[in-house]
C-alpha cells in the first residue's frame, strides 16, 4: 500500500504547504477565563493565569507571523525590531509588577496580570493592522 503524494506540496513554499494549518487557543482561553474569576485558591490561581498568558502570547505570536506577512518586505525589519522592544518593555512591566509586591503572595498573581494586560492590549494593536480590519 503506498501513500498518496501530492505533486504540488513540492512546488508549494513551506507557509504555503501549511497554511490550512492554524492553531485555535480561542475556546481553552475562554475556558481558563472562567476558572480564573471563581473562587479559587490562590496557587491555582496563579497557575492558571500563567496558563492563560501562555496561550495569549501564542495567539500574539501567530497574529504577527499574519501581520509580518502581509507587511511589504521593507516593513518587515522595522516591525521586528519594534516587536522586541515592546517585548522588552513587557518584560520590565512584569518585572516591576512583581516587585511591588515582592515577597508576598500576591507578587506572582501581580506579575501575571501585568502581563496578561499588555499582551491583550498589543495583540488588539497588532490585529487592528491587519488587512481584514
Amino acid at each position: 500500500r503506498t501513500l498518496h503524494h501530492d505533486n504540488n506540496a513540492d512546488t508549494r513554499s513551506p507557509s504555503e504547504a501549511i497554511n490550512d494549518w492554524r492553531p485555535d487557543v480561542e475556546q481553552v482561553i475562554d475556558q481558563l477565563e472562567e476558572i480564573l474569576v471563581s473562587d479559587i485558591p490562590q496557587q491555582q490561581m496563579n497557575y492558571t493565569l500563567a496558563n492563560l498568558n501562555a496561550l495569549y502570547d501564542t495567539k500574539l505570536y501567530l497574529t504577527f507571523i499574519d501581520h509580518l506577512a502581509a507587511l511589504p518586505q521593507d516593513m518587515v525589519k522595522q516591525a521586528l525590531l519594534e516587536q522586541q522592544q515592546w517585548l522588552l518593555q513587557r518584560k520590565e512591566l512584569t518585572a516591576a509588577a512583581h516587585a511591588e509586591n515582592a515577597g508576598g503572595s500576591l507578587a506572582a498573581y501581580n506579575a501575571g496580570e501585568a502581563y496578561l494586560q499588555a499582551t491583550r492590549l498589543r495583540l488588539d494593536e497588532i490585529e487592528r493592522q491587519l488587512p481584514e480590519h
